[in-house]
């Protein structure tokens, strides 16, 4: 019987799946096979099902038609495996690195913003005659659950002022959970922050 239901699962796919090749975009996530441990966080935190097992190369493995590139899975990895092909953990660093530097004798406020929401609520207030302060600086990302602990950390370290996570309202996230679990760990790096005596806010 549940052979049966899937293969009515396959056809009704197969009925529904465009004919030819599947364009996917360029900027996909990647695994690095020498740090991935095949521990399987990335499988169960991926929203959409796009992360797999390999059991022959004990690896996981992405499914580039079902990725939409959010990139939560690079931002729960422990070993640091997996990598958004359009913000690698390198040019994350260097970003902030420029970023963080002195705007007219004081640090910055850098704000992490969803392409999904806030970055497109920014482009709206800019054409309604409102504009950031300049001390915010805006970083793109495909989705607040791409911002790690490792990513806020990292801007404060080098300099920043503070620290925002701009992402979508609770249970509107393209991504279905990436800014519930952004919310989780920005509230995590406040309590280590408390806890070495610098500034929750």
């Amino acid at each position: 019987e549940a052979g049966l239901e899937a293969q009515a699962v396959l056809a009704d796919l197969m009925a529904v799946l465009p004919e030819g090749p599947i364009r996917v975009p360029a900027d996909k996530v990647a695994v690095d096979a020498d740090k991935c441990a095949a521990c399987l966080t990335c499988y169960r935190a991926c929203p959409h099902g796009a992360i797999q097992p390999n059991a022959s190369q004990h690896r996981m493995d992405v499914l580039d038609a079902a990725c939409w590139q959010c990139g939560i899975c690079a931002a729960v990895c422990p070993g640091r495996a997996l990598e958004h092909g359009s913000l690698r953990h390198s040019q994350m660093h260097e970003v902030l690195r420029v970023a963080t530097q002195e705007i007219m004798g004081r640090q910055p406020i850098i704000a992490f913003a969803c392409r999904q929401s806030a970055v497109l609520a920014a482009d709206a207030a800019g054409h309604a005659g409102l504009a950031l302060p300049t001390a915010v600086l805006l970083v793109d990302v495909p989705c607040a659950g791409l911002v790690g602990d490792h990513i806020v950390l990292d801007a404060l370290e080098q300099g920043a002022r503070g620290v925002l996570v701009l992402g979508c309202h609770h249970d509107n996230c393209r991504s279905l959970w990436g800014s519930d679990l952004s919310r989780k760990r920005v509230d995590k790096v406040r309590g280590a922050l408390a806890t070495v005596g610098v500034e929750r806010e």
